[in-house]
């Protein structure tokens, strides 16, 4: 079975970009615009790995990251931030609200997927 990847970012291009990588690695790829609409998708849908930009309109990344990780049956889904803004490691470890990485964009999608790979081992 594949794994399920939720894919949650605003800019359309780089959502469809990454979303064909790792559909071409094997995942299945759920794409949500915002951490609203990803929230009613990790609700109704077994999700096995997030992957989150942080800003974004409806509900930013550290928001949703945030209730994902108050949820005790969501805690252990593995998130991974993407942002373009540059964050020192303290300040990564604050904003990501309980993230599992910190990525930078743009980021290598190879160190992406192996990302993903590890972490939902």
């Amino acid at each position: 079975m594949k794994k399920q990847v939720l894919l949650v970012e605003d800019t359309k291009l780089l959502a469809a970009s990454i979303a064909d990588i790792l559909i071409m690695e094997g995942f299945e790829v759920t794409i949500a615009e915002n951490g609203k609409d990803a929230l009613q998708i990790i609700k109704n849908h077994p999700i096995d790995i997030v992957i989150t930009d942080i800003v974004m309109p409806e509900m930013d990344g550290i928001t949703f990251v945030k209730f994902v990780r108050a949820q005790a049956h969501l805690v252990g889904i593995p998130i991974i931030v993407l942002s373009a803004k540059v964050f020192n490691a303290q300040e990564q470890e604050e904003k990501a609200g309980g993230a599992d990485l910190f990525i930078q964009k743009p980021c290598d999608l190879e160190f992406l997927v192996s990302s993903i790979t590890r972490l939902i081992k």
